[in-house]
């Protein structure tokens, strides 16, 4: 959140579902409104309270945006701050009466994940289909987890770990000054088609062959046999019980010395 208040409308996701005609748009409204209430990360606001960050989960924090008749990216195009105290979950329908309707799910990284977004996506199909809602687990038990750590042996331990490592700068840093500057921009897709070995033959899983090759390539282009570098990982496997169905984020970002 602090590094989203120093780049305003940075690490802010935009979700556009398309509504299928045979969508009943009041039934799923009424659907995410009981899903927001089931999950707390939909109604998490994060305030800050003598120098420190408090996650608040408020009770009642349904509203939907009005689009004023705006199209879709028209309403894309809006900008969207999302602050200290203010909503970090917001949702709107999109499309008049003739076209298609689009299902809008703007939400701040701090109260979402791809996993938890899975979560509240599985929460919204059981409740608009009459089905039982999933069992959540307390959110609050993750962060009472992590509120616990010892720091200071998290400390020692990555001091230890990356004493001495190079930091090598890829792409190579170009010179310090130039006597004419220009900025450019292009887009380039590219396709390719890794062969990973099959699971069953093989027990090295696909992140490790991934964070294999790119450690191989940086030590390449930086010429060191030492290389670190970061890994968003779920942080699924934390040990709290019950953390698969916590609807909340649990990403973590860890430095990799290779």
């Amino acid at each position: 959140m602090a590094l989203a208040v120093k780049q305003p409308g940075s690490y802010i996701a935009k979700h556009v579902y398309r509504l299928a005609e045979t969508i009943d748009v009041g039934h799923f409204k009424a659907s995410w409104e009981q899903t927001v209430q089931l999950c707390s990360n939909l109604r998490t606001r994060i305030v800050m309270n003598e120098g420190a960050s408090l996650q608040v989960v408020i009770d009642n924090d349904i509203s939907w945006d009005e689009t004023s008749d705006l199209s879709l990216a028209a309403y894309l195009d809006e900008e969207l701050v999302m602050e200290y105290g203010s909503r970090l979950s917001r949702y709107t329908i999109v499309g008049d009466s003739n076209g298609p309707k689009y299902f809008v799910w703007t939400a701040h990284h701090a109260v979402i994940d791809g996993w938890t977004v899975q979560i509240n996506l599985e929460t919204l199909q059981r409740i608009y289909n009459n089905r039982p809602a999933p069992t959540l687990q307390p959110y609050a038990n993750f962060i009472n987890y992590i509120r616990q750590l010892d720091q200071q042996a998290a400390a020692d331990y990555w001091i230890s770990e990356l004493e001495g490592a190079q930091r090598p700068t890829f792409p190579p840093a170009g010179p310090l000054f130039q006597a004419a500057a220009s900025d450019t921009s292009a887009t380039r897709v590219l396709n390719t088609r890794i062969a990973f070995p099959s699971f069953d033959k093989s027990s090295i899983t696909k992140p490790s062959v991934l964070r294999a090759a790119w450690a191989i390539i940086l030590g390449r282009y930086s010429d060191t046999d030492d290389v670190c570098f970061g890994v968003t990982t779920s942080g699924r496997q934390a040990p709290v019980q019950g953390l698969l169905d916590m609807a909340g984020p649990a990403i973590c970002t860890l430095p990799v010395r290779i």
